[in-house]
């Protein structure tokens, strides 16, 4: 292993060295953890600090050369059917714990951490998610920020709902609990936590208290060149990967009471299915739904934007702010979502997306929009505009900029803060 004192290349830049930590590689950005990660990233070095990044995984054929350095520490957290995962989720139970966060619990990452702090050349550690907080040593020995891509616990709130025994429900319940507690002991520790939305920031500020530094860092999304765009087809699109249970069941409730609706009304369509395959007897049951296709992994999900006539959000399970209606007002798509999908974004309904939660209402908004090109026009650059205005990269490296411009490093203490898209707004100073 080199010197870790030989990666850094010494006197780069002049913001602030930030130990990064994430739980996965950000490049390619095939999904939108490696999407946020990449953006944040690529904001902070527009800003002048020095990152060096410490990721799980093996390293990615794509390089990451906003970064002084990076290093990849093999992770194989067991696959969530097998029997290590259940053992692990029985002993996370007896021990009161979230096995979401144990399951990340890892030797070799402790001792490239302690390996990087021993350093002491970092002015803060900077996680990607808190999941990667559970290799720290504790208290954090520098000020920690926390880049929350959702409140998990939410997430395991909204599986509670949409289980179907008893058994799996009470689980949910049980692992949502757990990791609430645990996600705001990590939040109570951190110099800062920087949520998605103003939603999720006003929920931490509520559990936190005024004291707590938290700024919105949005989502956001680059627009592509005009002349990518192209004449649409009768194409329903649904964009995401179905190794990841909120798609599976968003399909699923697609599939089961939506895309029947539609087809009656609009035989001609077909729905689009676009992202990372999921586990083989599910994908298979799902591909013998009539006018349906799925396209696998993608390098770019471009054509299938570029083509669809209206994206559809149709989730019940989640949290944080969903990229994929990003991507599909930055292609100019109409959106129908429901309210859940939408929930985080400052999206206006009726002028920028359409919001339907109950199936029937659902199917006829879509249908509406795939007989009326002018309406699905207009809807698609009103999208196009709030992103503009909310979610591009410049508003990001704003809200970072602002963010930590505002924290006292070294100065006995942080004043809190939150960061939206309407402004700065102190909180307990």
């Amino acid at each position: 292993m080199p010197n870790d004192d030989a990666k850094l290349k010494a006197g780069a830049g002049t913001g602030l060295r930030l130990l990064i930590l994430a739980p996965d590689a950000p490049r390619p950005a095939t999904n939108g953890l490696r999407m946020r990660m990449s953006s944040t990233l690529t904001a902070l070095a527009a800003e002048g600090h020095r990152l060096v990044l410490l990721a799980a995984g093996a390293p990615p054929e794509t390089d990451f050369p906003e970064c002084e350095a990076a290093e990849y520490v093999p992770f194989n957290p067991a696959p969530a059917s097998s029997a290590r995962a259940w053992c692990g989720r029985a002993r996370a139970a007896l021990n009161g714990n979230a096995y979401a966060f144990e399951r990340w619990r890892d030797r070799a990452w402790q001792a490239r951490i302690t390996s990087w702090l021993r350093q002491k050349k970092f002015d803060a550690i900077w996680c990607e998610s808190p999941y990667p907080a559970m290799n720290l040593p504790w208290p954090p020995p520098l000020p920690l920020v926390v880049n929350a891509h959702n409140l998990e616990y939410r997430i395991w709130q909204r599986y509670r709902a949409t289980m179907p025994t008893a058994w799996r429900s009470a689980y949910a319940a049980r692992e949502a609990r757990a990791l609430h507690r645990r996600e705001m002991q990590i939040y109570r520790q951190a110099a800062l936590v920087l949520t998605c939305s103003r939603q999720e920031a006003e929920m931490l500020r509520r559990e936190l208290g005024d004291a707590a530094a938290i700024a919105v860092a949005p989502n956001v999304i680059s627009i592509p060149e005009p002349a990518a765009m192209a004449k649409a087809r009768p194409w329903v699109l649904y964009s995401g990967g179905m190794d990841w249970l909120p798609n599976r069941d968003a399909v699923e409730f697609f599939g089961t009471q939506i895309w029947p609706r539609v087809l009656r009304e609009a035989p001609e369509a077909e729905w689009i299915i676009a992202g990372r395959e999921g586990p083989a007897r599910w994908q298979h049951r799902w591909r013998q739904l009539s006018r349906t296709r799925f396209t696998g992994t993608q390098a770019s999900l471009a054509p299938w934007l570029a083509q669809a006539a209206v994206a559809v959000v149709p989730l019940r399970i989640g949290a944080g702010t969903r990229f994929k209606i990003l991507e599909a007002a930055a292609w100019e798509r109409a959106i129908v979502s429901t309210r859940l999908g939408a929930e985080g974004l400052e999206f206006q309904p009726e002028q920028e997306l359409e919001l339907a939660d109950a199936p029937q209402e659902f199917a006829a908004k879509t249908v509406a929009l795939l007989r009326d090109p002018l309406r699905r026009a207009a809807l698609g650059r009103a999208a196009q505009r709030r992103l503009r205005a909310n979610y591009s990269p410049r508003q990001l490296r704003h809200a970072l900029a602002q963010a930590l411009a505002r924290l006292p490093w070294g100065e006995g203490g942080v004043h809190g803060v939150v960061l939206s898209a309407g402004g700065l707004h102190a909180v307990g100073t």
